[in-house]
């Protein structure tokens, strides 16, 4: 006798509700593409970078420190794509693993600056009066110096390397980042649920960490995710001067 599987009702649900998220993105996509061409394809432009960025190892045809003295200065269209460098390195491939670190150096300042930026404005909002004054005369001496010149002198006063390119593009985040989530957190602050915390003994930190962090509704949080997408083509394009390229490390 053939007994029935019984199929419990969370597997039931869980593959359409799977299929109609999908169905769902795919057709944010296409309104997306159909509404805007252009942004479309600088999408697909994005993903065809990142890719290469990704798979450089499987994409470059050379080892991009491998010098050739044979070919320098070789030219565009023969052996090497992309022509060589004056010692004999491929260019196609160097772009490549390029990109790579490019792409580290945005990704990691944009993460470590605008978390030091999100809680710093949420403790200097929430907090107020001394703490705030002082937080604020802080980031005043912080924007008093262009962001290039404040790179420039923590990397002289870290030494050379890939970290210390991080941290110095990432510390001139945090002063925008600090005021913009400040801003914001002045006025929640005085919301109910905020006041509704403090009512049941919640304390400060607990406050900082789950009323004003988690509340779904415009928060600062929202804020910073917009400034973080906004910003990372400007820190791209900072880490691909030729002074901050120049301040990494060289591999050997």
């Amino acid at each position: 006798m053939s007994v029935d599987r019984v199929v419990p009702a969370a597997d039931r649900w869980a593959a359409p509700a799977h299929a109609a998220a999908r169905a769902g993105a795919l057709s944010a996509v296409g309104r997306f593409v159909r509404s805007s061409p252009v942004g479309g394809a600088c999408g697909l432009l994005l993903l065809l970078l990142v890719g290469a960025a990704i798979f450089a190892d499987r994409l470059a045809p050379y080892n991009p420190l491998t010098a050739n003295y044979a070919v320098t200065r070789d030219p565009p269209f023969g052996q090497h794509v992309l022509g060589t460098d004056h010692l004999g390195r491929d260019v196609l491939s160097r772009i490549l693993f390029g990109a790579r670190v490019t792409l580290i150096v945005a990704i990691s300042s944009v993460l470590l600056g605008d978390s030091i930026g999100f809680l710093w404005g949420v403790a200097s909002g929430y907090l107020g009066g001394r703490a705030d004054l002082i937080s604020q005369r802080v980031l005043d001496v912080l924007m008093s110096f262009p962001s290039l010149i404040l790179a420039l002198l923590l990397m002289a006063a870290l030494g050379a390397g890939l970290q210390t390119v991080i941290i110095a593009i990432a510390i001139t985040r945090v002063p925008l980042t600090t005021r913009v989530v400040r801003s914001m957190v002045l006025s929640i602050k005085e919301l109910s649920y905020v006041e509704a915390a403090r009512v049941v003994g919640a304390s400060g930190p607990r406050v900082m960490a789950i009323a004003m962090m988690t509340v779904r509704r415009p928060a600062p949080s929202a804020a910073i995710r917009r400034s973080a997408r906004i910003s990372e083509g400007n820190d791209i394009s900072t880490s691909s001067t030729r002074w901050l390229i120049r301040s990494a490390r060289p591999p050997r």
